[in-house]
C-alpha cells in the first residue's frame, strides 16, 4: 500500500506544470551561469595567448567579441541539450529557459559590437557562428553533428580554435596591417591549440559517460572505451607539445619585440602539455562536470597569465 502511494506521488510530481522548477535553487542556477561565464572567459584567454603566440597584439574589442560569441554558442548547446535531457530529468526545464536568455543577450551584445570591426572580421565571425551552430542544431536525416561517430571532440576542438584565432587574425590583417611572425609558427600554434581543445572536449565526455551511453551519443569514451581514449589524448598531448617546440625553435632567430613576446606565449602554451597529462589521468566518469570546467578549462588561462606577468616585469 505504501509503495502504491509512493508511486502515485511520483506520477503527480512528474505531471505537474511546475515540475521543471523543483530542485532549482537560486544559488544552483547562479552557479550554472557563472560556470558558463567562466568557460567563455577561458576561451577568451586562449584567444589572447594564441594571438600573442603568432605575433599579434589583439584589439580589446575583438577579444570581447570572442567572449560574447563563446557565451552564445555554449549556452545554445546547453539549452538544446536540456531539451533532450528533460525526458530524463525535469530539472533541466528552467535551465533551458535561462540558457536561451543568456544566449540571446550575448548575441545581441555581439551584434552591437560588430559595426566597430573590419568587414573581413564580420564575415569570418558570421561564417564561424553559422558553422558552430550546426554542432548543436538538429539537421535533417542526421540530427546534430555531434551525433556523428568520432566527430564530436574534433569538431569542438576545431571550432574553438577557429573562434579564438580567426577574428584576431582577420582584424589584424584588415585594420592594423600587422603580420604574423611566419607561416610555420602560425600553423604549428594553430594545430597545437586545436589539439589542446580536442583533449578538453574529450575530457568533458568522461563525466557524461553513463548519460551518453544511455542516450546513445557516440562520444570517444563510449566508442573506444576509457583506456583507449586516454591513450589517444596522451598521444595528442605529446603531438601538441612537439608542435609548440617547433614553433619556438622557428622564432629563435627573430629579435623583434613581437617575436620575443611570441616566444614567451608559445612557451606558456607549452605548459598545457603537462597539465593535459595530469588531467587525462585525473578525470574519470565520476568526476563532477563542474570540476572539469573549473580546472581543465581553467588551465587555458595559464598562458595568458604568464604573458601578463612577463609584460608587467620586463
Amino acid at each position: 500500500m505504501s509503495q502504491h502511494k509512493s508511486s502515485a506521488k511520483v506520477d503527480d510530481t512528474s505531471q505537474s506544470p511546475l515540475s521543471g522548477f523543483r530542485g532549482q535553487s537560486l544559488p544552483g542556477l547562479l552557479f550554472a551561469f557563472e560556470l558558463r561565464l567562466w568557460v567563455a572567459l577561458c576561451v577568451t584567454g586562449l584567444s589572447y595567448s594564441g594571438s600573442r603566440a603568432v605575433g599579434l597584439k589583439p584589439l580589446p574589442r575583438v577579444i570581447c567579441l570572442v567572449f560574447l560569441l563563446t557565451l552564445t554558442l555554449y549556452n545554445l548547446d546547453g539549452s538544446l541539450d536540456s531539451a533532450v535531457r528533460r525526458q530524463y530529468s525535469p530539472r533541466y526545464t528552467i535551465r533551458r529557459r535561462y540558457h536561451f536568455i543568456l544566449s540571446g543577450g550575448a548575441l545581441i551584445s555581439a551584434a552591437c559590437l560588430a559595426p566597430s570591426l573590419a568587414p573581413l572580421t564580420q564575415l569570418v565571425t558570421l561564417l564561424g557562428l553559422i558553422c558552430c551552430s550546426f554542432y548543436a542544431l538538429p539537421l535533417p536525416a542526421i540530427g546534430p553533428l555531434k551525433n556523428i561517430p568520432f566527430l564530436k571532440s574534433p569538431f569542438i576542438g576545431l571550432a574553438v580554435t577557429g573562434g579564438a584565432l580567426a577574428p584576431p587574425l582577420a582584424e589584424a590583417t584588415m585594420l592594423t596591417k600587422s603580420a604574423t611572425i611566419g607561416i610555420a609558427p602560425l600553423c604549428c600554434v594553430t594545430a597545437a591549440i586545436a589539439g589542446y581543445c580536442t583533449i578538453n572536449a574529450t575530457l568533458f565526455d568522461f563525466p557524461d559517460y553513463r548519460e551518453d551511453t544511455a542516450q546513445g551519443t557516440p562520444t570517444l569514451p563510449r566508442l573506444l572505451g576509457l583506456r583507449k581514449t586516454r591513450r589517444v589524448c596522451q598521444w595528442l598531448a605529446l603531438g601538441t607539445g612537439a608542435l609548440l617546440t617547433i614553433a619556438v625553435l622557428s622564432t629563435l632567430q627573430l629579435d623583434q619585440d613581437t617575436a620575443k613576446i611570441a616566444r614567451i606565449a608559445q612557451l606558456s602554451l607549452l605548459l598545457l602539455s603537462p597539465i593535459s597529462f595530469l588531467a587525462i589521468r585525473a578525470v574519470t566518469p565520476v568526476t563532477p562536470r563542474f570540476v572539469v570546467a573549473w580546472l581543465v578549462d581553467g588551465a587555458l588561462l595559464v598562458p595568458s597569465l604568464c604573458i601578463f606577468l612577463y609584460l608587467s616585469l620586463r
